[in-house]
């Protein structure tokens, strides 16, 4: 649509003037072979329409050319050339190009190329190319490319690109590149790069690299890389690399890095690393180290193979997982269930702690703490104690009994002179226990006797007994 008041008042002339032309034209009878429309002024400023056609030129310094042709040209110093065209000027404008169909309107504006049909409106604007069907609408417009159908939409925008369907729409918006479908919507958007399909949507939003599908959207916004399909939405948002695969989406967020896989959600979160495939989900969340994620406010996972979760989790070192801050507490709801009993295999270990929270798992021997083999073992020893003890008591007793034996025993008769036998029956006691004991003697000589005895401890001691010879002189 062609907005400027110059413009508007000169399209409204030239059309008045084409209907005047065109009435006197058709009185004229169809054998004529061209036409000059000529104002007050005088014939030397007059239109001229040349060539073996139908060609129609009204203004003045208005040209009108081309063999086998319809060329139109109204407005003045407006120009339509062309062989075999049909090729449209209106207001000091010029279409011009073989086998055609361009059209310009507007001052100053150009619509060129064999074998196209492309199409200016707006003054300096310019639809160029051949075999084409490009567009350019708008103050200083461009849309050009040969094979091309570009379009230009808006105050200097720019699509241009051979074999190309670029779109630029929007002030000083461009999309160009050549073999690609490339897309900028938006005050100074950019989207460019060969054999590409690039989208750029937002005030000075930018999606550009070769063999790329790079996407951005928000104003300020950047989505590039060759061999791409990074991806930026948000205000000031950066998705980039080179043979990458980045997403940012949110205020501020970056995900950079080439040949990368990075993702980065949220107000400021940035995940960036070549060759990597870290994620950041959370305002200004960090994930840089190798194959890292972080999730959360301000969470920031920064070693390689780590992961920070929760409210300023942060990592310290390589494969750590990192769980909130110092003031976080934690609860595992189905810690205690039987089916998490029921997955456990193997010997139970306590899970410990120190106090920078860094956590761990040990055995009870670890801690000094007698597991169930070492209890069956403490079992077994206590066991072995208990019956060497009961054994020892049992011997205590037969000693006590026994001491009890010995003063029973120690009643050893005597034989007078007159006896050769002589017996005695002894009781004794000691510590609680009791025994009877038979002694006796006989004599054997006059200077020698034989005596014994036998005992009995009625505590357990059993049965005892001596032998003894007494000589005498």
């Amino acid at each position: 649509m062609v907005t400027d008041a110059g413009m508007t008042r000169a399209s409204a002339l030239a059309a008045t003037a084409l209907v005047g032309a065109f009435a006197t034209w058709a009185m004229t009878g169809s054998a004529q072979a061209q036409f000059v429309c000529v104002d007050g002024a005088a014939s030397a400023q007059g239109a001229t329409a040349s060539g073996a056609s139908n060609n129609f030129a009204c203004g003045p310094g208005a040209s009108a050319s081309g063999t086998n042709s319809n060329n139109v040209a109204a407005g003045a110093g407006s120009d339509s050339s062309g062989n075999a065209s049909g090729n449209v000027a209106v207001g000091n404008a010029k279409a011009f190009g073989d086998t055609s169909s361009n059209s310009a309107y507007g001052n100053n504006t150009n619509a060129s190329g064999d074998g196209s049909s492309n199409t200016a409106v707006g003054d300096g604007a310019i639809a160029s190319g051949a075999n084409s069907k490009n567009t350019a609408s708008g103050f200083i417009a461009n849309a050009s490319g040969n094979g091309s159908n570009n379009n230009a939409y808006g105050r200097q925008a720019n699509a241009s690109g051979n074999n190309s369907s670029n779109l630029a729409s929007g002030s000083q918006a461009t999309a160009i590149g050549n073999n690609s479908n490339n897309v900028a919507t938006g005050t100074r958007a950019n989207a460019d790069g060969v054999v590409s399909s690039n989208i750029a949507t937002g005030l000075n939003a930018n999606a550009s690299g070769n063999n790329s599908r790079n996407i951005s959207t928000g104003d300020g916004s950047r989505a590039d890389g060759d061999n791409s399909y990074n991806a930026a939405t948000g205000f000031l948002a950066n998705a980039s690399g080179n043979n990458g695969g980045n997403v940012a989406s949110g205020y501020g967020a970056n995900a950079s890095g080439t040949a990368s896989r990075n993702v980065a959600l949220g107000a400021n979160a940035v995940a960036s690393g070549d060759g990597v495939a870290n994620t950041a989900v959370g305002f200004a969340a960090k994930a840089t180290g190798v194959n890292s994620s972080a999730f959360g406010y301000l969470a920031a996972a920064t070693h390689a193979d780590s992961a920070a979760f929760g409210n300023g989790a942060t990592t310290t070192r390589a494969n750590q997982q990192a769980f909130g801050k110092a003031s976080s507490t934690y609860t595992m709801a189905g810690i205690a269930s039987d089916a998490s009993r029921a997955a456990q295999t193997g010997p139970l270990q306590f899970v410990t702690t120190d106090s920078g929270g860094n956590l761990g798992s040990s055995s009870l021997g670890d801690l000094g703490i007698a597991g169930v083999a070492d209890i069956a073992s403490i079992n077994g020893q206590i066991s072995g104690i208990n019956s060497r003890l009961n054994d020892l008591d049992g011997k205590s007793s037969k000693a006590l009994n026994g001491v009890s034996m010995a003063f029973a025993m120690s009643g050893t008769p005597w034989v007078m002179p007159t006896e050769r036998y002589a017996m005695t029956l002894n009781w004794g006691t000691f510590e609680g226990t009791n025994a009877l004991a038979l002694s006796g003697t006989m004599r054997l000589g006059d200077h020698v006797q034989a005596n014994g005895g036998i005992a009995y401890g009625t505590d357990g001691g059993g049965i005892g007994g001596r032998l003894g010879v007494r000589i005498g002189w």
